[in-house]
């Protein structure tokens, strides 16, 4: 029983060994992309990654980005930010309301973005096939934002 319960707190540790590291890693790359995109509306990420908890920890409260744009298996896709850690419900931007919960030919017609994938019906995230695609739907929706924004004025 003694080198059962060993086994198991060795891989527990090692486990969460792993996650610190994984979480530095993460933490690095975030930081660079903050860095990089500091007056930018978006953060634009080279690979998938845990990136929320490390935004909120480097002051992503205070950052303007509204919006990532990263990876997803064979797909990018374009997430908006939510306004801190503790609301991870709402964002700080929808997408289009006319997007929410389409799907491929819907969303392409609605979008006229040939890559279109899938928009989910809260409009907190959308999936396009290339990196061009999730960017064409970025500049889509700050556009169409900017428009409501000079109506309400």
């Amino acid at each position: 029983c003694f080198f059962q319960a060993l086994n198991f707190v060795h891989d527990y540790l090692t486990r969460l060994k792993e996650r610190f590291h994984y979480h530095q890693k993460c933490s690095k790359v975030v930081a660079e992309c903050m860095k990089k995109y500091t007056d930018e509306l978006c953060l634009i990420f080279d690979e998938n990654l845990a990136w929320l908890e490390s935004f909120f920890e480097l002051g992503g409260e205070r950052h303007k980005a509204l919006f990532v744009i990263m990876p997803s298996g064979s797909h990018w896709k374009l997430r908006g930010i939510p306004p801190n850690i503790d609301d991870r419900m709402n964002v700080r931007l929808q997408l289009p309301k006319e997007w929410a919960g389409l799907l491929e030919t819907d969303l392409k017609e609605k979008s006229q973005i040939p890559g279109a994938v899938f928009c989910h019906k809260g409009r907190f995230i959308s999936v396009w096939e290339t990196q061009k695609d999730a960017i064409k739907a970025l500049e889509y929706t700050l556009a169409q934002s900017r428009d409501v924004s000079l109506e309400n004025t």
